[in-house]
Order: C-alpha cells, then sequence, then structure tokens
C-alpha cells in the first residue's frame, strides 16, 4: 500500500486499542556513549497511545547493527542533536520554590 498504512486488528497491549497501523519509524539507541539513530523501523504502531511494537525481522536487522558496534561507515546520514539537563544545576525560575517547579 503506497503512501498510505495498512491497518491490523492486532490490539495494543498498552492501551487496548485496536487497529494499529503497520509504518516505518525511528528509533534513538544509546550505544555505550554513542547516541545512534536508526530509521526505516518495521513495526505495528498505537495511534491512541504511540506504543510501538517491532516487526521480528526488524529486532534481528537491529541485534545485527548492535552486534557490530553500529559502524560509522553503515550510516546513511549523521544529525546533531541539543542536550538538556534537569540536573541539580539546572536553572528554577526565580518565583518558584523547587516544588512549584516540578512537572
Amino acid at each position: 500500500m503506497s503512501g498510505m498504512h495498512q491497518i491490523f486488528e492486532d490490539v495494543c497491549t498498552t492501551c487496548g486499542n485496536a487497529g494499529l497501523t503497520h509504518e516505518r519509524v525511528r528509533s534513538a539507541v544509546w550505544h555505550g556513549e554513542r547516541l545512534v539513530v536508526v530509521e526505516g523501523i518495521a513495526a505495528l504502531a498505537c495511534g491512541a497511545c504511540g506504543e510501538r511494537f517491532y516487526e521480528p525481522s526488524a529486532c534481528e536487522a537491529l541485534d545485527a547493527l548492535r552486534r557490530a558496534g553500529f559502524p560509522a561507515k553503515a550510516a546513511v546520514r549523521e544529525v546533531r542533536v541539543p542536550v538538556f539537563s534537569l540536573g541539580a544545576s539546572s536553572p528554577v525560575d526565580a518565583d518558584q520554590s523547587p516544588r512549584e517547579a516540578r512537572v
């Protein structure tokens, strides 16, 4: 089905929503101190809660990449990402107590 998502009768085990869609998704994976992004992962996705269930072939391909150490020569491109911290030194609005600043 080109350009459309195929709907399956499966039920999401996280939220109980019926009708998952077959999609190609991306995921960020930590490999040691490296953050890598993998695109084109075949998955069943829940439109209600966002849960994704990877196809067995996708799991095998991810495992093979992990075993190979996510080799740089196999990457199709690189992206630069900002890093944020919610640690003790994070700025808190001066008008808020630490309790009010909690999300």
